[in-house]
């Protein structure tokens, strides 16, 4: 029996590999089959969308330019941001948010209406915890606190793909039917191996992810991404343990303190029980006579 050949695929929560596999025209029918899982735009007109990878500049020389991973134009309706992030840090919800608000104004300020606006739709794919809930897909949305509805007029949605639950959670048949789609974010090779051969579209995304995990370019750049990612983590480590040294000085440096006041206090306290005379008390523990009738008047 002839052996399986093993194939090569990157992840693809690397960042470029993401913007490749996400910028690629082989990938259509399976992006359009996972973005109707996450948003229910219908696949029909999913596969019509413009996918670029964007920046958005400022109304003036002065303004920040604002950069995405994917921006995508479905029809006339909606403008999806799509993100991938491999960690978290602070800040990293409303990075992208700024991005969805700059876009959402530039679309009030040239519309002719209030109402046919385009809906903007924030979609992270995380490679880490970043919800309270145990759920792959989280929708969020501006909602009335009071009622508990969404306020749709507000032209805006987010959705954050918690893409570690896969690992740690178990799925019905019916769950399992979405979670299939986002497997091929899986670190594990060989999870990513057993997508193979079970569906028309997903396979044609694994060809590609496999022409992407074997070119060269790429994986130029996707070894330089990982050095970056090495050298951030290890001055991360490092100010971690310099953080941890100057507690740990600082606390022993508080304990000795402490401990030598105490020790004092309690010879003061012993040689008032021998009445010493309270002038050589004072001068031998070097301190004034108000200190000295306090600790008397404590014991």
């Amino acid at each position: 029996m002839e052996e399986k050949t093993h194939k090569k695929y990157l992840e693809l929560t690397s960042d470029i590999v993401f913007k490749e596999f996400m910028m690629s025209e082989k990938t259509k029918e399976f992006k359009a089959d996972l973005l109707n899982a996450i948003t229910k735009i219908p696949v029909k007109e999913l596969l019509k969308a413009e996918f670029s990878s964007n920046e958005l500049v400022g109304n003036s020389k002065d303004d920040k330019v604002f950069k995405t991973d994917i921006l995508v134009q479905v029809k006339n309706k909606n403008i999806l941001i799509l993100e991938m992030n491999k960690y978290f840090y602070d800040g990293i919800m409303a990075k992208t948010h700024q991005y969805a608000s700059r876009i959402l104004s530039s679309e009030l300020e040239k519309g002719e209406n209030y109402i046919d606006i385009k809906e903007v739709i924030e979609i992270s794919f995380n490679d880490f915890k970043v919800m309270e809930h145990n759920r792959l897909i989280n929708e969020l949305a501006i909602t009335n606190i009071s009622t508990g509805k969404r306020v749709s007029e507000m032209n805006w949605r987010g959705f954050q793909i918690d893409l570690k639950t896969i690992e740690d959670k178990c799925y019905n048949k019916e769950e399992e039917k979405i979670v299939y789609l986002f497997k091929i974010f899986s670190n594990d090779e060989k999870v990513v191996e057993s997508l193979e051969g079970k569906n028309k579209n997903m396979d044609k995304a694994l060809n590609e992810l496999e022409r992407i995990s074997n070119d060269k370019e790429i994986i130029g750049l996707y070894d330089v991404e990982a050095v970056e990612r090495k050298v951030y983590n290890s001055k991360m480590k490092t100010a971690e343990r310099i953080g941890m040294e100057n507690g740990m000085k600082k606390g022993l440096e508080k304990g000795l303190k402490k401990g030598l006041e105490q020790g004092k206090l309690e010879m003061i306290k012993n040689m008032i029980l021998n009445k010493v005379d309270d002038t050589i008390i004072m001068n031998s523990a070097k301190i004034n006579e108000e200190k000295l009738k306090q600790i008397k008047s404590e014991m």
